[in-house]
């Protein structure tokens, strides 16, 4: 079984610049009480690099899925909304 690795640390990028962006928009501006977003999200830097690292091998990552990693990745995609909704609140 090849890895999907590639993609769920993409939808880790993803989740992480997703959750500062609900913070960040969650008062309907953008304002210096913000930076305190903006700081969280640049202390996430390492999970921001890998998630575009290897951004060149998604498509082959999933050109073939099998059903283990179709599920592993819909739990991912699950995580990610979930931490946005979370955010929210």
């Amino acid at each position: 079984m090849k890895q999907v690795k590639e993609v769920k640390e993409l939808l880790k990028g993803l989740e992480v610049v997703g959750v500062a962006g609900v913070k960040i928009a969650a008062d309907g501006k953008v304002g210096l009480d913000d930076l305190t977003h903006l700081v969280e999200l640049a202390k996430q830097i390492d999970v921001l690099t890998a998630a575009v690292q290897g951004i060149n091998e998604i498509d082959d990552e999933i050109k073939d899925l099998d059903q283990a990693e179709i599920i592993e990745l819909v739990g991912a995609v699950y995580g990610l909304a979930k931490a946005l909704k979370d955010a929210k609140k």
